[in-house]
């Protein structure tokens, strides 16, 4: 059964070392693997005792040490177990290797470094008294063994779906965190895609107020165009006035003239007219 045992360890120890040490984790496994139950506190012990280099690991040859100095198999304990309940028995004067459970629970509290307290002995006749199961108030040797290994596999069991919640939860914490980045990502590549959007329209912004300035200033410059246009035209329209002016004077002037002129033509007639008729007179006079 050793050599098994041996056999077992060896193989498991393979399966939870690395890099050729195995740690407290690792080592509480194989523990529970081989039908164990360790607490914390008795890990550490075996830790403290024999982890020589203090590496928080054991190694092959620290493990196999502590394999040939503590180790003890489940058989074993189980058979330990039913010598030292007989022996309680005996002393506790109860025959046929069986034990009062009053009378254990007596022993238990006035004996011992840590006697158990009233609350406690009652708690522990209870759990006892479930285990009794031909209700006599006795127990034997292999029934409290059965009852040891059971509390044992309870607490594997519990602690076993510990780790499993704990890995759930992990993994659901995982998926959450996947699940966050996926969400963080996709809003930094909103966000990039608005933030180039925003440039895009800032320089078509940009862009349309450049060439509204433009456009203003070619505006500006036609407007002031124009009104140099409008000043000449002005320009223009007054001398054209002014020579229009001139030219009614002169008009005016001409008129004048004309009719000055017409005044001495008529008047020269009438001169020419009044000699002749003069003339005329002599002439006839001249003749009669």
């Amino acid at each position: 059964m050793e050599e098994q045992d041996r056999q077992r360890l060896d193989v498991l120890f393979s399966e939870n070392c690395t890099d050729g040490v195995v740690i407290r984790d690792g080592f509480k496994t194989i523990l529970q693997c081989m039908g164990n139950n360790p607490t914390n506190e008795s890990i550490d012990e075996v830790f403290a005792n024999f982890d020589a280099d203090g590496t928080t690991g054991l190694s092959k040859d620290e493990f196999d040490e502590w394999f040939n100095k503590c180790w003890v198999p489940v058989a074993q304990a189980r058979q330990a177990i039913v010598e030292a309940f007989k022996i309680l028995a005996a002393e506790s004067e109860d025959s046929d290797g069986r034990c009062c459970i009053a009378s254990l629970v007596e022993v238990l509290k006035n004996r011992g470094s840590e006697p158990l307290s009233d609350e406690d002995a009652e708690i522990f006749q209870k759990e006892l008294e479930i285990i009794d199961t031909s209700e006599d108030g006795f127990i034997d040797g292999e029934e409290f063994a059965n009852f040891l290994t059971e509390q044992c596999q309870e607490v594997k069991a519990e602690e076993e779906n510990q780790e499993q919640t704990q890995e759930e939860q992990t993994e659901t914490t995982e998926e959450q965190t996947e699940t966050t980045e996926e969400i963080t990502e996709t809003t930094e590549e909103q966000t990039e895609e608005q933030t180039e959007n925003t440039e895009e329209q800032t320089e078509n912004t940009e862009e349309q107020t450049e060439n509204t300035e433009e456009q203003t200033e070619n505006t500006e410059d036609k407007t002031e165009n124009t009104e140099e246009q409008t000043e000449n035209t002005e320009e223009q329209t007054e001398k054209i006035e002014e020579q229009t002016e001139n030219t009614e004077e002169q008009t005016e002037k001409t008129e004048e003239q004309t009719e000055n002129s017409e005044e001495q033509t008529e008047q020269q007639k009438t001169e020419n007219s009044e000699e002749e008729q003069s003339e005329t007179q002599k002439t006839e006079q001249t003749d009669s």
